[in-house]
Order: C-alpha cells, then structure tokens, then sequence
C-alpha cells in the first residue's frame, strides 16, 4: 500500500498584501509550510509528501529539518480559474499511489493523530475517503430555509439539534480508483473526522495570524 501526501500551493499568489503570501508569515517562529509539513512527517504511513508549487523558490522558506519532495507544476495551474481536482489530477499522474493525503496549509493546528484516523478508515475499514468537519449544534439555514430543523416544529434544545458538519479543507484523504471514477477528492463513501474549533481553525486573513499566536500562547492547541 503507497501513499502519498501532497501540499499544493502557488507561491507566488499574493493573498494578503503585494509583498507577502500567508505562506511567509512566521506563526510563533514556523510559517505555515513547514507547519504543514512536519504534521505529515508525524505520520509514519505516508511513503513521501511532496510539495506541489510552480516556483521552486518556495523551498527557501521550508525549515531544514522538514522531510519532503518538491514536484515542479504547470504554472497554468496558479489561475485562479483551476480547479482543485485539475491540480489534483496532475499530481497523480506524476507520482501515482494507492492513496493519497492532501494538505492545505492553513489549518496550523491540526493533529497528525487526526492524519492517521482518516488515513486508517480508508485503509483498514474501506471508506473511499475521509476528511475534517468541524461539527456546529445550532440551527442552520441554507437559501431561506432551515436544513437541520423540522420546519413548523418548536424550537429545540441546543442538545436536540441535529448538527451540522463544515468541512475543515485542511486535509483530505482519498483512493486513488475514488478519484478515478468520480474525479472528485470525496468520495460517496467518505468518513468524516470532526474536529474541534482549535484544531479546525483555519488562516484565512491576516487577522487570523493573531487568533492563532493566542491560541498557542494559551497552550489550546495543545489540548
């Protein structure tokens, strides 16, 4: 059994300023990259990771001791038009394997024991795939109309509501075949690892930079 985990990222794409990709930004002393890959490097099923990026300088910003491949893409693959399945098919093509772990390097605190639970509901319990949620027990509307509550129904005890799952988009595992046949990164049969808000919280804007630092002030992201 091969697997492979991959990190796309296009480098070059300014998210934040013209001068500075979240990927540049230190959080406590690590940027997001080599957080990403040190999580992966935690889990001792994974063959190789790979970090799939246009411009190779992104290596300069990767700690020393991070355990990778750098696979050079298309840099028609950095349009914002590409879609994340696109990416995904032209990294398998280059490195195939029997499952394949993809990371988006914006979650900072996910768990490389969260890693390995997905990993092993596809490998061990069949699953087609798996991926992170973070699970919400509050009432949730979709196009004007609620979606986990009984329309017309009193309103519930919050320990009564159905939750609803978010995906997380920090990691995704995957078959290869599932990809194959349905070119899709989840699968009809996917497991779902609900995380926590701390582990599950993402990077999005610059602001995000300083929720982060004071959850690992805090020591959460530890819990």
């Amino acid at each position: 059994m091969i697997v492979h985990a991959f990190i796309p990222i296009s480098f070059d794409y300014n998210d934040f300023d013209k001068s500075l990709t979240r990927f540049q930004v230190d959080l406590s002393g690590k940027n997001l990259l080599s957080r990403a890959i040190s999580i992966l490097n935690e889990v001792k099923q994974i063959n190789k990771t790979f970090i799939f990026c246009s411009n190779e300088k992104v290596q300069e910003i990767i700690d020393e001791d991070c355990i990778y491949t750098y696979v050079n893409r298309s840099e028609d693959l950095d349009s914002e038009n590409t879609s994340i399945e696109e990416i995904i098919a032209n990294f398998i093509k280059l490195h195939p394997a029997d499952v394949f772990i993809l990371m988006h390097p914006k979650s900072p605190f996910i768990r490389s024991d969260s890693i390995k639970e997905c990993l092993n509901e596809v490998i061990q319990n069949n699953f087609d795939s798996a991926f992170t949620a973070k699970k919400y027990n509050k009432i949730a509307w979709f196009d004007n109309k609620k979606v986990n509550v009984d329309i017309g129904c009193d309103t519930p005890h919050p320990k009564d509501i159905k939750p609803v799952l978010i995906e997380n988009s920090g990691i995704y595992v995957f078959k290869n075949e599932t990809f194959k046949n349905l070119h899709q990164r989840i699968g009809e049969d996917p497991f779902v690892k609900a995380v926590n808000h701390f582990e599950g919280f993402e990077i999005e804007m610059m602001d995000d930079f300083e929720i982060a630092e004071l959850i690992i002030n805090a020591g959460l992201d530890k819990k």
